[in-house]
């Protein structure tokens, strides 16, 4: 069997494979669901295989117990919270006490800290979301009274904001760290809980239009039941002291037009220090403004930022059937010249997308501002400030403005881990000191 053949291979040794806290706690945490839970009774007719496998647990669970990832934090340290809480749950003795009562300590602690007053989790990537919340599901899946007092709450509002976070595909918006396939779909997710909390505690958008705003988060967009979805991002990176997934995609956005993705995202290569890994958290990947050839924020290693921004001024204004966003952001100041980027998203679900971009600095200065293509898309008529572009459903209008000379990029769509897609990008660019530049996106 797998499992005994990874116990024999895989001793508690010092920096031995296998025994970082972060793997300990997801392989823990599947151990408990899937032997004691799932296949409890086939598990206890072979003692055996359970005296085993109890053992290893064992081991892991006090390891983990002694290894926390109190230097990470963010979404590392509830995973090992919720492998302390279900080895705690299914075995008993003051061992397995002393695992359930940490676990439900630092889960007590850090549900307030990581999911924001709007449901978003607090790494702001729509794929660690989607997992943070099957982890507050499978905690109250386990029924008890006080873990269910804890997290039903958070769940309900993290399930909300889930669905505001994906496209009429179902699948979610590729902000920040995000990739396809990783965790539970978001539709599997919602089923599970709703199943947990009971449908009348759940609430379902889908069949809602209109605006919507995450505003701790800082996602604002416009979706409806024809199969209109748009998100802006006017978020801050991260938490400070946890800017690991993040990229330097502030103002960026995503569009999808009857069903079909239209205006993407890098989405995220892999977690490997490689070309790809910092092509995609790179502004250039991202439908925003890049100033001199710069990064919003210089994204250095894996997973680290250095001289962040954030968004300032944020306004939003929502009518019934579009929005306004507006912000300016000052991660560009340390550049020469101090160059400010504003940007203002006016979105009306009649008259499409319009953004208009300024970029005022004490010097001149040559940006670039992209939108990135779904490789589904196809540019098929390109002149002067206006791009026609065909997508599986119909075309778009693009309309650049300003003195800005238009062109088309190579670029790179990363959906999944590991995969690498070709499509294309347009890019408008300008010169100057005081700047006053954006785009138009009409469905035709």
């Amino acid at each position: 069997m797998l499992v005994l053949d990874w116990i024999k291979r895989h001793p508690l040794r010092r920096k031995h494979l296998g025994w970082e806290p972060y793997p300990v706690s997801l392989r823990t945490v599947n151990l408990c669901c899937i032997f004691f839970n799932k296949y409890r009774r086939q598990t206890e007719n072979d003692p055996a295989f359970h005296n085993e496998l109890w053992s290893s647990i064992y081991i892991q669970a006090q390891w983990l117990l002694k290894h926390l990832e109190t230097h990470l934090l963010g979404n590392h340290l509830l995973e090992n919270s919720a492998a302390l809480i279900f080895a705690g749950c299914c075995f008993t003795g003051e061992s397995a006490e002393k695992w359930y009562k940490k676990g439900k300590e630092i889960i007590a602690d850090q549900i307030h800290e990581q999911i924001l007053s709007d449901g978003m989790h607090f790494e702001r990537s729509p794929m660690y979301h989607l997992r943070v919340t099957y982890l507050l599901a499978i905690l109250l899946n386990i029924n008890r009274l006080d873990l269910n007092e804890l997290v039903k709450e958070p769940l309900r509002k993290m399930l909300t904001a889930l669905q505001y976070l994906c496209h009429p595909d179902e699948d979610i918006a590729l902000l920040n760290d995000s990739a396809f396939g990783i965790y539970n779909s978001p539709r599997q997710l919602l089923a599970y809980a709703e199943n947990l909390l009971g449908s009348e505690n759940t609430v379902r958008i889908k069949d809602q239009s209109g605006p919507f705003a995450l505003p701790e988060a800082g996602y604002y967009g416009f979706s409806d039941r024809d199969g209109t979805y748009l998100v802006c991002d006017a978020a801050p990176i991260g938490p400070d002291y946890i800017p690991g997934h993040a990229h330097a995609d502030m103002f960026s956005f995503e569009l999808s037009l009857d069903k079909h993705r239209i205006i993407v995202d890098s989405g995220v290569y892999d977690y490997e220090i490689s070309p790809t890994r910092e092509y995609c958290r790179s502004t250039k990947a991202h439908n925003t403004v890049e100033i001199d050839g710069e990064d919003q924020c210089e994204m250095w290693a894996a997973f680290r930022v250095a001289r962040r921004g954030k968004p300032k001024d944020v306004e939003w204004k929502q009518s019934e059937d579009g929005f306004q966003l507006s912000a300016w952001l000052d991660s560009y100041e340390r550049l020469k010249g101090r160059p400010v980027h504003s940007r203002k998203f006016d979105w009306h679900k009649s008259g499409g997308l319009t953004v208009h971009d300024f970029v005022n600095s004490s010097c001149s200065q040559n940006i670039i501002s992209r939108l990135h293509l779904h490789p589904d898309c196809e540019i098929v008529e390109l002149k002067e400030n206006t791009a026609l572009v065909i997508y599986p459903a119909g075309k778009i209008m693009i309309i650049f403005s300003g003195n800005c000379e238009l062109a088309v990029e190579d670029s790179y769509y990363c959906p999944e881990f590991g995969v690498k897609i070709p499509n294309k990008a347009l890019a408008s660019s300008c010169r100057g000191s005081k700047i006053e530049t954006g785009f138009q996106i009409k469905k035709l």
